[in-house]
């Protein structure tokens, strides 16, 4: 089971890109699969064993586009859907990344005379090149102010804005869309953009003290501000303070209550952008605080309080008296595990899943009932319409696809996306895997 919360796992797919080659070949898809409980898998071939330079490989979340960084006559390049960018010097591995949508590719070059960030092969953006003894921040083909030195850039969800953080004479500006605002002695968090791309936040300091910097404007000073957040319908702003050795969370300007630290990822809004929660601990013992209220105090958990997607359930996984059970919506339920992750609910708020480890044995948890334990289970998707769930499973060598609580027949030996299927409607879903030299793209299709 991977205890983390669910995204792009760059360490997983690079293990993925050792092992296969995304360069296509001319090949059929197998003949489909006996069905198992009804399931239909297909096969499609993909590609051979990696070549020789293979260095990066990452596939969008809808396993649509792939691509990959390789050696070429003695640099690198990256190859998007079979597509090669020019050759450069360098390209940073970790910065490959699709947009959630997987219809953009961004990521940081280095040549011998700039730093560059790409997105989508065109809009490039990047510091090197000089003017007088400053250097500029280049976007499209247009040179900035010159300073002494500049950060990546980051682009707003919809690609329209870019800003970067440079510095010149000992003071760091935080430069969006080519105007500089006021200089600090530092910036303590890296801007962030609203969800709709409309507002920008971080954290800056003058003297001892750190504040946030919201929409250009700042905010009272603290002795440390962090995880400054924006809330999904970009309204709201949020973020994690200091004061007095002890921490608080600052949300619309308003203060909370001071606890020893607050926890990594707080605060988190709903998705609604009604509620606002977030992880206390005061006398080495943690507190869920939804809407500053405290939940009864727990030992520890694991990963962040999640809320459903209509925001009516908020649920957490925790731990106490070394039992770990899920808690939703203030109700402890009466299954314990020794661990649990993989929180989700499915899209309509009606179902949850989670997983859970005792000794060496897992389990996926679907609403309340557990399923059949297996050495390694991975996160529940849901279909589209909520009325189908699946998740890979893994017994000894050998990977397969769970779809509503049966296991499939084809085993595989490795997958992308921590095994995660992709829907592409309510009955029919695809994932990628490998088996031997091979990769596969399965069709799977689920009776009506």
């Amino acid at each position: 089971m991977h205890y983390m919360r669910l995204s792009h796992h760059l360490a997983l797919l690079c293990t993925l890109a050792a092992l296969v080659s995304w360069r296509s070949r001319s090949v059929g898809a197998e003949p489909a699969a006996p069905p198992a409980g009804g399931v239909k898998l297909t096969l499609t071939p993909l590609g051979p064993v990696a070549p020789d330079g293979l260095q990066v490989m990452l596939a969008s979340q809808d396993s649509s586009h792939v691509a990959y960084i390789q050696k070429a006559l003695g640099k690198v390049q990256v190859v998007l859907d079979g597509v090669p960018s020019d050759p450069v010097d360098w390209v940073l591995p970790q910065s490959l990344s699709f947009s959630d949508d997987g219809k953009h590719l961004a990521y940081a070059v280095q040549t011998l005379d700039k730093i560059a960030v790409v997105v989508d092969g065109k809009r490039i953006a990047y510091a090197g090149r000089q003017i007088g003894q400053g250097l500029a921040m280049v976007v499209d083909g247009v040179a900035g102010d010159p300073y002494e030195t500049a950060d990546y850039p980051t682009f707003s969800p919809d690609s329209k804005h870019i800003c970067y953080c440079a510095r010149r004479q000992g003071k760091t500006y935080v430069i969006l869309d080519g105007k500089g605002a006021v200089g600090y002695p530092a910036v303590t968090q890296l801007p962030v953009f609203s969800p709709d791309g409309t507002r920008l936040a971080y954290a800056a300091r003058k003297t001892t003290n750190t504040f946030a910097v919201v929409d250009s404007v700042e905010q009272p000073e603290y002795q440390g501000v962090k995880s400054v957040t924006f809330s999904p319908d970009s309204k709201r702003v949020a973020y994690r303070a200091g004061r007095d050795a002890k921490s608080l969370v600052v949300t619309d300007g308003v203060e909370g209550k001071l606890y020893d630290f607050i926890g990594e990822g707080s605060p988190l809004f709903s998705p609604d952008s009604r509620h606002l929660v977030y992880m206390a601990n005061s006398a080495q013992k943690w507190y869920l605080v939804s809407d500053n209220v405290e939940s009864p105090a727990f030992d520890g958990g694991f990963g962040l309080p999640t809320y459903s997607p209509d925001s009516s359930q908020l649920a957490f996984l925790a731990l106490r008296d070394s039992k770990a059970f899920c808690v939703v919506n203030g109700k402890d339920s009466d299954l314990t595990f020794d661990s649990l992750a993989l929180l989700t609910f499915s899209p309509d708020s009606r179902h949850m899943a989670y997983g859970g480890k005792t000794g060496k044995q897992e389990v996926v948890v679907m609403d309340g009932q557990p399923g059949a334990p297996h050495e390694g289970v991975t996160g529940v998707v849901y279909g589209p319409d909520s009325k189908h769930f699946a998740y890979s499973a893994r017994d000894g060598l050998n990977v397969f696809l769970v779809v509503d609580g049966k296991a499939t027949d084809q085993k595989f030996d490795g997958y992308a996306h921590e095994g995660r299927p992709v829907y592409d409607g309510p009955n029919r879903m695809h994932l990628i895997v490998y088996r031997g030299e091979q990769v596969f793209r399965v069709e799977v299709e689920i009776p009506a």
